[in-house]
């Protein structure tokens, strides 16, 4: 899957912007650029939310899956009256090797059939949070295309129950790539990395880089997992 655009409502200073990352070009790579305190990071940090890696999650100081914690993502100037919800939403382009496989696990767990030729090249999928008074009530992943599905013994395509949605909205999200979020300071290479359970998030975060290149087995990134490594052995020594 592929990321084409998000839609960002009352995340701390952003009250509801969309931001394109489809264009005619196909460019795989975009810049932000504005003036300092106009937003740049606060739009990073929406992204990151909606389907954060574990390493860098924990650096903005949420658990391994919510990145900016909760409570952090409050619009500013409501902090202790804010009752509504804190959302971003994802657009994704699905290929078609994706939209079987899709269908092939549902059928795998679920015994139900997704119709494919109603399978939409987009899908999307809204991550929000509700609060009242400021505090944080509950949080929700839902599916906002709709699908076709059938049972083994059914003729008819019709929509998915409740809970068959369920299922399929989270074996969808499963497909989405996850978003890495670094912030400056990870690029400020300490004096000092440990590499055992002692140190901050920080020494964690580098204690997962290294063991992801000592685990990495394919030969086709082995020389830039080395190169990488002598750029952090040349940071540190």
């Amino acid at each position: 899957m592929r990321y084409k655009s998000f839609r960002i409502q009352n995340f701390k200073g952003i009250k509801d912007t969309t931001v394109q990352l489809n264009t005619l070009s196909g460019a795989s790579v975009f810049a932000f650029v504005g003036l300092n305190e106009s937003g740049k990071t606060t739009i990073l940090e929406a992204i990151h939310s909606f389907s954060p890696d574990s390493a860098t999650s924990e650096l903005l100081g949420g658990d391994r899956e919510s990145g900016v914690p909760y409570k952090d993502r409050v619009p500013r100037h409501l902090i202790s009256t804010f009752t509504g919800d804190i959302s971003v939403e994802a657009t994704l382009s699905v290929s078609a090797a994706e939209k079987s496989e899709i269908a092939e696990q549902l059928f795998a767990t679920e015994q139900l059939t997704l119709d494919i030729d109603s399978f939409p090249d987009d899908v999307v999928l809204r991550r929000y949070q509700h609060f009242e008074n400021g505090d944080f009530k509950n949080r929700l992943l839902s599916l906002q295309t709709k699908f076709k599905v059938r049972g083994k013994k059914q003729k008819n395509w019709r929509a998915p129950s409740a809970e068959e949605k369920l299922k399929l909205r989270t074996m969808i999200y499963g497909f989405t790539p996850d978003i890495a979020y670094f912030p400056t300071f990870v690029f400020d290479f300490p004096d000092r990395i440990f590499l055992t359970e002692r140190g901050d998030k920080v020494d964690a975060f580098y204690r997962s880089a290294f063991q992801d290149i000592l685990d990495f087995d394919g030969n086709a990134f082995r020389e830039r997992a080395n190169a990488l490594l002598d750029v952090l052995s040349s940071k540190l020594a």
